[in-house]
């Protein structure tokens, strides 16, 4: 897959507890889950990372000199309620030594996020395809629950289009799968995608042999590409062919945070029809065959989830659940096997699950469910040094053979900590980087988002939640162990859990981030001892 990307070192945290152990701290009770317990002992250093919000982003310098959150907006879960869903795009090709568990455990973790369905992006001349489509929907069928399957046919990928019919096709991959109880079905019909294929479009029209060869075994289709490349005006001429239409314009271009107005120009050419949107954490084209490059993340996660709640599309496809070669991923590693080679520096040891943890909030809050917090946790995530402390190591900002606009990507990511807070009822957020003045940001009940500018400050980034001038938690992160290698020299860097200068190149990968959760591997959360 490659159009659109971002990249960069990030640390994310997210918290919850159960099964807690309690170490006594003097004036504090470090709170951490037993099974992370045993891990901290020997690797304290890697969690996921994550992006969350509901809320106007604007926290700039001059807001957060003034100590205000007044732009900053909260959620309360509360939105009328209709038929939506939400899917995450699986890229099958790098899924290899997936066995019929590891399908399972993925779709448990995918359910339990909320996710409705994956979108098996399938390409052709991959022969690993046919035996893990067999394994994804033995899974899927094996658990019986509502979690479903659908294909996303690429065109671009493996080596060439896809054949309408015939052996090895679109018809007999629908054919085939399409009478099964766990593909994805929208209003009796099987539910169809594709990245790209705008030179097969005809394929697929009323008539044509795609439908003809499938309607007399699966049925119907219920058609939704990512012709992209068209542009939503271009689309127009594709409105009798198709029941939708998926974006895959869901990453800026340039030094600038993402925006609603494709996604409303593809309603608006739509019409009645089904408008299906992109939400992407970031993008960084990791391998630099023949380039690498970033598109901005930072706040991406988080923004693009209130930008959901404004256009209201049918569908929301999230990209990507395992897309390493791009570190768009928000799923488990199964194997290293299945990571590119030239990304593996990227994504080894840097899990990006704890995406999932706030995703049930969000996507309750599309689907207009109501969802009240019973417990405070946060998210918070960040590169380990500025942008303009290591060489750019051919990163690009921007990808030229787009032809966009070529930029640095140290004017891509932004110098800033992200994070967002899940709360119970009102309360301050508070945030240290190193020694620096404590900022102070207020929340209300539900998700609220904020971001802090570095200001040149180094050192540990701690977090605390402030109710009635009570201390209600700590969040904070322990020096890792872990060492990155220099992109190309593989010196280790130094130490990454603290913000420092010295960093190796490479820095840009706004989604190779580090991720930790509080409490899990390398993170302890920090109850008040007067709770």
């Amino acid at each position: 897959m490659a159009p659109r990307s971002s990249n960069c070192f990030c640390h994310f945290f997210t918290s919850s507890y159960s099964n807690q152990s309690v170490v006594d701290g003097g004036d504090y009770e470090f709170r951490f889950n037993e099974e992370e317990e045993e891990k901290l002992q020997y690797e304290p250093g890697v969690q996921s990372s994550t992006r969350t919000k509901i809320s106007e982003i604007g926290c700039d310098a001059s807001w957060v000199e003034k100590k205000s959150s007044s732009t900053s907006t909260s959620t309360l879960f509360n939105f009328p309620s209709s038929q939506k869903y939400v899917f995450a795009h699986v890229v099958m090709g790098n899924t290899a030594h997936h066995t019929t568990d590891d399908w399972e455990n993925d779709i448990k973790t995918a359910q339990a996020a909320g996710i409705d369905a994956f979108a098996l992006n399938v390409a052709t001349g991959d022969t690993n395809t046919p035996t893990q489509v067999e394994y994804a929907f033995e899974a899927a069928t094996t658990l019986g629950s509502s979690f479903k399957l659908f294909f996303s046919f690429d065109y671009l990928g493996g080596s060439g289009a896809w054949p309408a019919t015939g052996d090895s096709s679109v018809a007999s991959y629908l054919n085939q799968y399409g009478v099964s109880p766990a593909y994805f079905k929208f209003n009796g019909q099987v539910f169809a995608s594709t990245f790209e294929g705008v030179d097969n479009a005809g394929d697929w029209t009323p008539g044509g042999p795609i439908r003809s060869a499938v309607q007399g075994t699966a049925g119907s289709i219920y058609f939704v590409p990512d012709y992209s490349s068209l542009g939503s005006a271009g689309f127009a001429a594709q409105l009798n062919n198709v029941q939708g239409a998926f974006s895959w314009d869901m990453w800026p271009s340039g030094p600038v945070n993402m925006t609603i107005d494709n996604d409303l120009a593809w309603q608006e050419t739509l019409g009645s029809k089904a408008y299906m949107m992109g939400v992407s954490p970031w993008f960084f084209h990791s391998d630099a065959n023949p380039i690498a490059w970033t598109w901005r993340g930072d706040d991406l996660w988080a923004e693009r989830w209130q930008q959901v709640l404004e256009v209201q599309p049918q569908f929301v496809e999230i990209v990507t659940w395992n897309d390493w070669g791009e570190s768009s991923y928000i799923g488990p590693l199964v194997s290293t096997d299945e990571v590119p080679a030239n990304s593996l520096k990227y994504v080894e040891n840097m899990p990006h699950t704890d995406f999932l943890n706030l995703l049930p909030y969000y996507i309750n809050q599309y689907k207009g469910i109501k969802t009240n917090s019973t417990a405070d946790s946060m998210q918070y995530w960040y590169r380990t040094s500025p942008a303009a402390s290591g060489l750019v190591g051919g990163v690009l900002g921007n990808n030229p053979t787009q032809g966009q606009i070529e930029y640095s990507p140290n004017t891509i990511c932004e110098d800033k900590v992200f994070f967002t807070a899940l709360l119970q009822s009102a309360a301050d957020v508070h945030v240290q980087i190193g020694s620096s003045p404590v900022m102070s940001y207020t929340g209300s009940a539900g998700l609220n988002h904020w971001h802090q500018p570095f200001n040149g400050q180094t050192g540990n980034v701690t977090f605390s939640i402030v109710r009635n001038g009570q201390m209600v938690k700590v969040y904070f992160h322990l020096t890792s162990r872990w060492r990155i290698r220099e992109a190309e020299n593989y010196e280790s860097a130094p130490s990454l859990r603290a913000l420092a200068w010295q960093f190796p190149r490479y820095q840009y990968c706004a989604t190779g981030c580090l991720s930790v959760a509080p409490f899990a591997l390398d993170g302890l959360e920090i109850l008040h001892a007067a709770l």
